[in-house]
């Protein structure tokens, strides 16, 4: 069966070098090995059969061009989202409404939201306002998370508030005041709409607020997450593990888009790999030698962007 396999090799390697046409009585006749099944993955939970995804192969663009924290990235980003045809965006996590009118501009829908209120709240919808493509922002001053009701939402700064504002404690800021916000589930904010892009970046508690869209997810109505992966900033840092672990199960593939630098022992030459599991990369990441947030040491961060297996663009 190797000699087999091999006399295969060379055919077919000898006929390319020759354009590609196998001279008649050279070689004989080969029959082609039907695929052998037993060397793809087993599912481990389905009895034995083969693991797959449905629908034909496809291949994938660079997931860089989605990580909109990359240095440099911000233009590549708009670039992109101009030349796709106009589609539905999720900006969870607004700040200060730049990005919305920005990715409006290229022609898309977008549903943004920020919870945080204050002087921060009223600057954020009067330069929503402003904008010549408010008519295109469908805007939410509420918390994401996975049920409907109130929320309490942790703020820095009396007045205005601040980028650092979540959900979830975090001992090492100094939060000034705690308020109830109104909440939703993505799942509501989106109903059956279609979804080219979804960002969330919501401080530490992104992988709950996922949850709050696993009917969207699960139906394969996205076609590229992009989410902040802040284990440093959540007691709950496992739901980051867990949520990944499904979104895999669903048919989404996750890239870190810091290419494991963030959990490399030697920053300066870093160790290159391919995949690493997310128990792991979560551990290292909440170990990591932080950067500054608010003045105050954190554990790092990054961003993921996640391709759906059957993108409708």
């Amino acid at each position: 069966m190797v000699v087999g396999r091999c006399q295969l090799v060379f055919a077919c390697l000898f006929g390319f070098l020759l354009g590609g046409i196998i001279v008649p009585g050279l070689f004989t006749a080969i029959s082609f090995p039907q695929l052998d099944k037993s060397i793809l993955p087993v599912d481990s939970k389905s009895d034995g059969a083969t693991a797959s995804r449905s629908g034909p192969a496809r291949v994938f663009e660079i997931p860089l061009y989605w990580c909109p924290h990359v240095p440099n990235s911000r233009e590549r980003l708009l670039q992109e989202l101009g030349g796709r045809k106009p589609g539905l965006i999720i900006d969870g996590g607004a700040l200060d409404g730049k990005d919305a009118i920005a990715v409006a501009l290229k022609g898309h829908r977008v549903i943004s939201i920020e919870p945080t209120p204050g002087r921060k709240q009223s600057a954020l919808v009067a330069r929503l306002e402003r904008s010549n493509v408010s008519h295109l922002i469908d805007y939410h001053h509420m918390a994401l998370t996975n049920f409907t009701g109130t929320i309490p939402f942790h703020v820095i700064g009396k007045s205005f508030g601040s980028g650092q504002d979540q959900i979830d404690t975090f001992d090492q800021y100094n939060f000034t005041h705690t308020v109830e916000v109104k909440a939703d589930t993505l799942d509501n904010l989106i109903g059956n709409q279609h979804v080219l892009w979804m960002k969330i970046d919501t401080q530490g508690h992104d992988a709950v607020v996922l949850r709050g869209a696993q009917k969207t997810l699960s139906e394969g109505r996205v076609d590229v997450l992009t989410f902040e992966v802040s284990p440093g900033l959540t007691p709950n840092y496992h739901e980051y593990v867990e949520i990944v672990e499904w979104l895999w199960k669903v048919g989404y593939t996750c890239h870190d888009c810091h290419s494991f630098t963030d959990i490399a022992e030697d920053s300066k030459h870093p160790e290159t790999r391919t995949a690493v599991s997310m128990d792991e990369f979560v551990d290292k990441m909440r170990n990591s030698i932080g950067r500054g947030r608010g003045g105050v040491e954190v554990a790092r961060d990054t961003d993921f962007v996640c391709f759906s297996s059957n993108p409708r663009q």
